[in-house]
């Protein structure tokens, strides 16, 4: 898919939802990179699922980054047996003329770790499920957003609520699907079996995962990952 934009646009735009310590209130964060550093005025929309508008802010930005707070009470929370969603409409402004507008679903959950402890929103949780290659005994290895949602919602009927991604990246349609019915995500880093019978792939003399010339291209698409995917609250 390929989008047009205009020349002052987004270059990150992520959102981080951060609850209180009783996990009822929350703090909506949003994190914003632009691409020109020219002012520009932001305006952040949170609606409920029956679009319904809970909070708006506008700030003007002076900087080419900055981020946005917005307190929100006692929001419904996400999880896999209650995957409540709500979606933000962030609309970019530039000489007062509305350039850009953008539409995200979001869902407010806290994930920790404590000790040998998944916590989600503070409760314990147990990752019960299986790892899912793209892969169609007539299509081959790709996908299509009715065979992305249909492994969500058999997985749901297996009683599964937890899959692990393969070593190249999910499509958007599967990562909303799982956000949309419930389903937890560990997101695989596309650096894999590099030091397998695969090696020679990457370098002759193998070991390339120990050699410092390759450290920026294993962590770049690491951070291409994240910052792909860092806004679908399925993604642990």
């Amino acid at each position: 898919e390929l989008s047009a934009l205009p020349k002052q646009n987004f270059k990150q735009l992520y959102f981080e939802t951060d609850l209180d310590e009783n996990y009822k209130n929350a703090e909506l964060k949003v994190f914003y990179e632009l691409k020109r550093n020219t002012t520009a005025t932001i305006k952040i929309e949170l609606f409920d699922n029956q679009k319904k508008r809970i909070e708006s802010v506008e700030k003007e930005a002076n900087s080419p980054s900055g981020q946005i707070s917005i307190q929100v009470k006692n929001p419904k929370k996400w999880d896999a047996e209650h995957p409540n969603r709500y979606t933000i409409v962030t609309t970019l402004y530039e000489n007062r003329e509305e350039i850009l507008q953008c539409d995200q679903k979001i869902g407010f959950r806290e994930i920790e770790i404590r000790v040998n402890k998944l916590l989600v929103n503070g409760m314990p949780v147990k990752l019960r499920g299986a790892c899912r290659h793209d892969i169609h005994p007539l299509l081959g290895r790709m996908t299509t957003p009715e065979y992305d949602k249909l492994d969500v919602l058999l997985a749901k009927v297996a009683n599964m609520n937890f899959i692990r991604t393969s070593h190249y990246p999910p499509s958007e349609a599967f990562l909303n699907y799982c956000d949309e019915y419930g389903i937890y995500v560990e997101d695989e880093t596309a650096v894999c079996f590099v030091g397998s019978h695969r090696t020679e792939a990457y370098q002759a003399s193998g070991a390339s995962q120990n050699d410092p010339a390759y450290l920026p291209k294993y962590l770049s698409q690491l951070e291409e990952m994240v910052n792909n995917h860092r806004n679908h609250p399925s993604v642990l």
